[in-house]
């Protein structure tokens, strides 16, 4: 009977998919004691980990409403979180990240700080603890949101981490898991343009053997997606950090990696056929870049870096400086700042250094549409005019100075154009107007005028005329004497003088090609007919 008392108060224990152990559920509010009796009070949940559960927590003596601080628990039996709290007492005690950052001068190092671990007991089992600093979401989260993240994003956030890969790779160690799960944003105003490495789980002592040594014991040992080739292998190198990071960069900047298909398939020996796709992606780094859908800017850093990477042995210490000036300068290259919010959104928005250039580019072609606009008049096709398709409104002043010119007359337009010769737009689209388009804003008439309409009566007289020529150049002037005079005293009244008057005015000479200069254009065969050009407006009139 005491026996059976004994299995009924064994908890059920689970295992991950991993294999480990999961820990059993804290209740809100425990105290947990660490190995300096200092004593933490747990919070609600905030996450799941690969090997145990992170809870909130804060100190006992704190605000009962503020938990700022984070607790990893996890049973005694499983490593990962042994092999992470030793990392923290050897790495991440906050004295040792002082001195660091003052050998350095630098701001600040964004890596957890240690601040207590020790033995608790839950329901009879022993669980192990680790507490650190509280931070926000995870960069995978995030991730999975936008698909994809911007270029000069990923720059920041391979120049912070690679800041902190170089503090940990200064203590011998190498974090061999790094991925978006593991890089952090802060979560205070201070700390919301950082992101964290986290997660020291797999980290290990860098390889010491001058002979390149495989260890199948630690063969494929982090997430197989970014996976170093000396991982694959079980040898701890901190060049292999180096390439873990590139890895993720080409996943946030393609969204998928050329092996991830591979990986999908859940087949046996997979490890080995991504192994053999990552050898092969990094004998021909240029050639395999080509094929990813990406610019030639990010192109051309990703194969500097991974031809840096490839260069190294594999007890080599990394040349952080050049990385850094190699992120700097693809920085600096794509127009991106080093300082300021991180944007994941991967929306088509410029940085700050091109988006200058592009507006003012874009400035310039709105003040040309704009009196491109207004001086060329709509085209006209028989009885009815064609219908113009609007163009793009400009933006910003240029559409104000647009709305403005519709409403006036070639006059105001004048002034309107004078006045925003000011600003580098208005010089640029005054400097691109024909001389025919500065006459017409200026008020000037234009030295060829549209051809004038003649009426019936008009041709008319221009056929007689013509024809009193002809028969006078014929001699039979002399025949028709008496009905020449008889006009001509016709036209001695004082209402037909004032007529001829005005017509000689207006025409400035009684020849038929002085009368009409488009006539003089025509395709005339005898003088007694007339023909209308082919672009002449109808005479028809509407029924």
């Amino acid at each position: 009977m005491p026996k059976k008392d004994d299995n009924k108060a064994k908890p059920k224990l689970k295992r991950a998919a991993n294999g480990f152990v999961m820990a059993l559920k804290v209740p809100l509010g425990e105290v947990l004691t660490d190995v300096a009796k200092k004593k933490w009070v747990v919070g609600p949940p905030i996450g799941q980990g690969g090997f145990g559960t992170i809870y909130s927590a804060r100190e006992e003596c704190g605000n009962p409403k503020d938990y700022p601080f984070v607790v990893k628990i996890e049973p005694h039996e499983n490593g990962p979180l042994f092999v992470e709290m030793h990392f923290y007492m050897k790495c991440g005690k906050p004295e040792q990240i002082e001195e660091y950052l003052k050998q350095k001068k630098l701001p600040h190092l964004n890596l957890p700080q240690y601040l207590g671990s020790g033995s608790h007991e839950i329901k009879g089992m022993k669980h192990r603890f680790v507490v650190t600093n509280k931070f926000g979401e995870d960069l995978w989260s995030i991730f999975k949101l936008h698909k994809k993240f911007p270029f000069g994003t990923i720059l920041r956030i391979a120049q912070q981490t690679l800041q902190v890969l170089e503090y940990i790779h200064s203590k011998d160690y190498a974090h061999c898991d790094v991925k978006g799960a593991n890089l952090l944003i802060g979560n205070t105003s201070s700390t919301k343009n950082r992101v964290y490495l986290v997660d020291f789980g797999l980290a290990s002592r860098c390889t010491s053997d001058a002979v390149y040594t495989e260890d199948a014991r630690k063969s494929n040992n982090g997430t197989i997606e970014y996976l170093s080739r000396d991982a694959h292998r079980g040898v701890v190198t901190k060049r292999g950090d180096l390439e873990v990071l590139a890895f993720n960069m080409i996943h946030w900047l393609c969204s998928t990696l050329p092996w991830e298909q591979v990986i999908a398939m859940d087949k046996k020996g997979k490890e080995k056929t991504v192994e053999e796709m990552k050898i092969k992606f990094m004998e021909n780094i240029s050639e395999s870049l080509s094929e990813l859908k990406i610019a030639q800017a990010e192109k051309a850093f990703l194969k500097k870096f991974l031809e840096k990477v490839k260069s190294m042995g594999h007890l080599d210490k990394p040349d952080y400086k050049t990385l850094n000036k190699m992120i700097s300068d693809a920085l600096h290259v794509t127009g991106f700042k080093e300082t300021g919010p991180l944007n994941f959104s991967a929306t088509k928005t410029s940085p700050r250094g091109v988006s200058k250039a592009r507006s003012a580019k874009r400035a310039v072609q709105e003040s040309e549409d704009e009196v491109e606009e207004e001086l060329v008049p709509p085209k006209k096709k028989g009885k009815t005019a064609e219908k113009v398709t609007p163009e793009k409104a400009p933006r910003g002043r240029s559409r104000g100075l647009a709305s403005q010119a519709k409403e006036s007359d070639s006059n105001d337009l004048a002034k309107l154009l004078k006045k925003s010769e000011k600003t580098p737009k208005g010089r640029k689209a005054r400097q691109s107007m024909s001389s025919e388009e500065e006459n017409l804003v200026e008020g000037v008439k234009p030295e060829n005028p549209r051809p004038r309409r003649l009426g019936r009566s008009v041709l008319a007289k221009m056929e007689a005329e013509k024809a009193a020529a002809a028969a006078q150049k014929n001699g039979t002037a002399h025949l028709n004497g008496n009905s020449s005079s008889s006009s001509k005293d016709s036209d001695t009244t004082p209402e037909k003088k004032t007529k001829k008057k005005k017509g000689a005015e207006k025409n400035k000479g009684t020849g038929i090609w002085k009368l009409c200069p488009t006539v003089m254009n025509s395709n005339v065969e005898t003088p007694g007919t007339y023909s209308p050009p082919a672009n002449a407006p109808s005479r028809n009139k509407k029924k």
